[in-house]
C-alpha cells in the first residue's frame, strides 16, 4: 500500500518554533510520514523523536555531497536506528553534474557511499531539479547520471514540478524509471514553472490524477508532498493541509 508524507522543508519557516505542535498537526492532516532535510545541529535526533511521538514515520533523510565525502559510518548507523530507509541526495552543484570537472569524482563518491549505506539497509536516491534537464551532449544530465549508475547503487526521487520546469512530462519520466523511484515528490507550480511560483497540489498546472493513479504500479512506495515556498497569502501549514486534501481525493 502506497504511503503519504510531507517533506519538512515545506514548513521550515515555523517548524522548529513549534516542533511538537507542527508534527502533531501534520499527522492529523493525514500524512503517514515526514521526510527530513538537514536543519543543522542535533535537530535530526530531536525531530525524529518528536516524529515518533506524533506517529509519523522517519522513512527518508536527505543527504548532500559533503556528508557523502565524509563517509561517516557512525552517522549512517544513527540514521538506520531512527528508521531511515531512503537517503536522497538533495542536489549536486554545477561542477559535479554530468559534463562538469568533478563529475567522475562524484560518481566514485556516490558508488562508495551507496555501498556503505546499503550495508545498513539504506537506499541512496537522487532528487532532481530543473537544472538536471540541461543537456550534456545529446542527453539530459539527469539521464546521464542514471545511465552511469546501476539502479541498485542510485535510485530516483523524482520531483514532478522540477521535471515540468525542465520541459519534460512527469508521468513519462516516472514510466522511464519504473522500479527505480520509491519516493516521488509531488510538487505543483504556476504555468511558467517552479522558479516563478510554487502552489499547493491542485492549485497549479500539474494534473496529479494520472500521476497518483500510476505511481504504485511504477514502483513508488511513498508520495511525498513538497512545496518550496507557500502559495500567496497562505502559510506553509495551510498549503500542506490543502495538498493533503487534494491527495486524499485522488487516492479514494
Amino acid at each position: 500500500m502506497i504511503k503519504t508524507a510531507l517533506q519538512l522543508y515545506s514548513v521550515r519557516a515555523t517548524l522548529l518554533g513549534d516542533l511538537k505542535g507542527h508534527l502533531k498537526e501534520i499527522r492529523a492532516m493525514g500524512y503517514e510520514g515526514a521526510e527530513y532535510v538537514n536543519f543543522g545541529g542535533d535537530s535530526v535526533e530531536r525531530i525524529a523523536e518528536e516524529m515518533g511521538n506524533a506517529g509519523l514515520e522517519v522513512f527518508s533523510i536527505h543527504t548532500d555531497i559533503n556528508e557523502m565525502i565524509r563517509m561517516d559510518e557512525a552517522q549512517l548507523i544513527r540514521y538506520k536506528e531512527l528508521g531511515c530507509r531512503y537517503m536522497p541526495i538533495g542536489w549536486l552543484p554545477e561542477d559535479r553534474l554530468a559534463g562538469g570537472p568533478l563529475y567522475s569524482e562524484t560518481l566514485d563518491t556516490i558508488k562508495a557511499y551507496s555501498a556503505l549505506a546499503k550495508k545498513h539497509g539504506i537506499q541512496l536516491l537522487y532528487h532532481n531539479h530543473d537544472f538536471d534537464f540541461v543537456m550534456a551532449g545529446d542527453r539530459h544530465r539527469l539521464d546521464v547520471l542514471y545511465a552511469d549508475t546501476d539502479a541498485e547503487v542510485l535510485g530516483a526521487e523524482l520531483d514532478t514540478c522540477w521535471i515540468y520546469s525542465g520541459g519534460e512530462d512527469p508521468l513519462a519520466y516516472m514510466k522511464k524509471y519504473t522500479g527505480r523511484c520509491p519516493v516521488l515528490h509531488l510538487k505543483d507550480c504556476v504555468k511558467e514553472g517552479g522558479r516563478s511560483g510554487f502552489r499547493a497540489l491542485g492549485e497549479g498546472v500539474l494534473d496529479f490524477a494520472p500521476i497518483v493513479s500510476a505511481a504504485e504500479s511504477l514502483g513508488v512506495k511513498w508520495l511525498c508532498v513538497e512545496q518550496d515556498e507557500p502559495s500567496p497569502d497562505r502559510t506553509p501549514m495551510e498549503c500542506a493541509k490543502m495538498s493533503m486534501e487534494h491527495l486524499k481525493a485522488l487516492l479514494k
